[in-house]
């Protein structure tokens, strides 16, 4: 479980550093993978652990993720979500 947490805030901080370039005024298409990957790489890392709370939550997130890949741009009220 340790390891998971070393794992998990590393992927974390990384989605976090592409959120604020976004912030900003970074592309979406340029940030966009740093961001899926963070929250897919929990995803699975979760489902493994069996922490099926996190895992269902970070499926939502990446599911957000997915419908908005075309998007030009993710707006700033969702970034600031996300940060939070």
């Amino acid at each position: 479980l340790k390891d998971f947490q070393i794992e998990a805030q590393d992927l974390l901080d990384n989605a976090e550093k592409s959120l604020l370039a976004m912030d900003e005024g970074g592309t979406f298409k340029s940030n966009y993978d740093a961001i899926f990957r963070a929250f897919h790489s929990i995803k699975g890392a979760a489902g493994m652990m069996e922490l099926e709370a996190l895992q269902a939550h970070m499926h939502q997130l990446e599911n957000f993720f997915v419908q908005r890949k075309d998007d030009k741009d993710l707006p700033k009220p969702y970034i600031d979500f996300l940060l939070k």
